[in-house]
């Protein structure tokens, strides 16, 4: 039988590695750069594992190590589930509250990112997670309140910038992403919390968890929109019913949360 190297990837692998970052540096928006929209739907789901993970299992065996009851853990998981489970209230919301010159999408994902990452951080200031179970339990519930959103929102952005021989693979690479944050927050702050013990690792996800804000801070969705209220925009918005340009600068809506998005296309 021939023998398989099992570095016979290795080549393939770093010049995919090279001709990616090559793709990343060339800049554009999430909707003209492949490399862009992929890494940033994967990272996005990745920071979702990742507190999963540390809950499931790190912050499930410090509670059992340090005498919080079967009853009090399974109470605790059962209710940080449950936004989870309502998160389709999310859909409309997403879709109809937004202010279209910041892109739909990137402004619910903004929020619902930098929520996780703040409600999460607030563990740390919480001097006996054990006797304040029932507070550590609201706040979970809080975190996973924007995880969900966030979830919503990361979906929905991926509708739209996907093309469609992509959505199969990418969704795969995403769900991959999911996981390897539950791995990460399982193994890696499992080895970590007996280094830099609870609050520590509470402090290192808060750390991961705000630098993957400035993902969707620092990319556009798609041509035509703003990072920031004095940022240039990079693309010419028209309004393909009177077929005019739109001036953002002047145009003042009277719901600026509901623009009339399918009357507006953005040209490079």
């Amino acid at each position: 039988m021939e023998k398989i190297n099992p570095l016979i990837w290795v080549p393939s692998s770093i010049e995919l590695i090279r001709n990616s970052s090559k793709e990343w540096r060339k800049g554009g928006d999430l909707t003209s750069n492949k490399t862009r929209r992929i890494v940033t739907l994967c990272i996005m789901y990745f920071a979702q594992g990742l507190p999963w993970g540390f809950a499931s299992v790190v912050f499930a065996a410090y509670l059992v190590d340090n005498g919080t009851s079967a009853a009090e853990i399974a109470t605790l998981f059962a209710t940080v589930a449950l936004p989870w489970t309502f998160k389709w209230i999310w859909g409309p919301v997403v879709d109809a509250v937004f202010i279209e010159k910041y892109g739909p999408r990137r402004q619910w994902i903004l929020f619902a990112q930098t929520g996780m990452a703040l409600s999460l951080g607030s563990l740390m200031f919480i001097p006996d997670l054990n006797g304040q179970i029932e507070l550590v339990t609201r706040i979970l519930f809080v975190h996973n309140i924007f995880a969900s959103l966030q979830d919503v929102a990361t979906d929905a952005l991926a509708v739209e910038i996907l093309q469609p021989d992509e959505v199969a693979k990418v969704n795969g690479f995403m769900f991959a992403a999911k996981r390897g944050g539950i791995i990460v927050g399982g193994a890696a702050l499992g080895v970590l919390i007996t280094k830099i013990g609870i609050t520590g690792v509470i402090a290192a996800q808060l750390a991961l968890l705000l630098l993957i804000v400035f993902i969707p801070l620092t990319l556009r969705e798609k041509p035509g929109v703003k990072l920031f209220p004095w940022s240039k925009v990079d693309a010419i918005l028209v309004d393909t019913e009177n077929n005019e340009a739109i001036n953002e600068e002047e145009e003042e809506s009277l719901t600026p949360w509901a623009d009339e998005a399918e009357f507006r296309v953005a040209k490079n």
